[in-house]
């Protein structure tokens, strides 16, 4: 049998074909936090009751989920209003910067989307066009401690405000960025004002998710309630920002419909390309030491019994 080298057959490669391997929830590194509808047993073997709140991969049937969040996306999205199986999605916007923006639909068309629900409504194609929110953030405890992996990796997780999900979350958005808080960037203009109102007002607290419901001609539908939990010290925020910057390439390879190949945006499924750096290695300046060997992550709990221990977590310089 004549012997090959890769080298010789490497031109080949693009030609070739393998079996997607589906990523495990628990190596996921954003985690869906959503409602079960109905009483159904899970690919964990986990029976999610109906009602309460779902942490993919992580924990189930929760009467509350606390996070802060790291990032805030509006996307549009025209779905299928079939249940049948196969990609839900017609077309997507990641509305990047300032209008106008484009959408792209699934053979590849480009299409300048409505600013306002108005406008989609005027058109044919935009009018079945819904805004829909994304939030991630860091999964923690009431008081805001982080909760971490084995590995000491933060976990992260999302929610998806959408159809009748969507104003719960975004008035709770609006109403933080009402808010007046003590200024954290200096020096201080009408600009950073701005800015902070919309990017830093929501990480400067706990985010309690908890469950309620919202009338709808179908009947009464249960939708995420969200409130504003533990305020957290500036110096925490400082970090939890410098975290969001770290990760915002990894928020948008999740999200951005065009960082997927063959995938549906509601899949919850993507291929990691990045390790998952510990909380030390994010927070903490750099000590030398290696991170042990990953093995299948499992939640545990934070070292801290009360409050956010700084010096637990070690919010170090970046």
């Amino acid at each position: 049998m004549d012997q090959f080298s890769l080298e010789e057959l490497g031109g080949l490669g693009e030609t070739g074909f393998s079996a997607g391997e589906p990523t495990r929830p628990e190596d996921e590194m954003f985690h869906a936090v959503y409602i079960a509808g109905t009483k159904r047993t899970n690919d964990q073997g986990i029976v999610e009751n109906p009602g309460m709140l779902q942490i993919r991969g992580v924990e189930y049937n929760l009467e509350s989920v606390h996070m802060i969040i790291t990032h805030v996306k509006q996307v549009l999205a025209k779905m299928k209003s079939t249940t049948s199986s196969g990609n839900p999605l017609l077309c997507f916007s990641y509305k990047q910067g300032s209008p106008p923006w484009y959408g792209n639909d699934k053979i590849g068309n480009t299409r300048e989307c409505g600013v306002t629900s108005a406008e989609r409504a005027a058109d044919d194609w935009c009018k079945e066009c819904r805004a829909q929110l994304i939030v991630s953030g860091i999964y923690c405890k009431s008081d805001g401690t982080p909760i971490k992996n084995e590995d000491g990796s933060p976990i992260y997780v999302f929610i998806r405000g959408k159809g009748m999900k969507y104003s719960n979350v975004s008035d709770y958005l609006s109403n933080l960025s009402k808010m007046e808080l003590t200024p954290l960037i200096t020096p201080v203009t009408e600009d950073s004002i701005r800015f902070e109102k919309s990017v830093l007002n929501n990480k400067r607290f706990v985010t309690d998710i908890t469950t309620g419901t919202a009338s709808s001609r179908f009947g009464e539908k249960i939708v995420f309630e969200l409130a504003t939990g533990t305020e957290l010290d500036p110096k925490v925020v400082n970090h939890v920002v410098k975290l969001a910057q770290n990760t915002l390439e990894d928020f948008n390879k999740k999200f951005h419909w065009k960082f997927k190949s063959k995938s549906s945006f509601n899949q919850q499924s993507d291929q990691q390309t990045t390790p998952r750096p510990s909380l030390d290695q994010m927070f903490a300046e750099s000590t030398g030491v290696t991170e042990p060997k990953k093995e299948t992550p499992k939640k545990i709990e934070s070292e801290a019994s009360s409050g956010f221990e700084l010096d637990g977590i070690d919010f170090g310089d970046l």
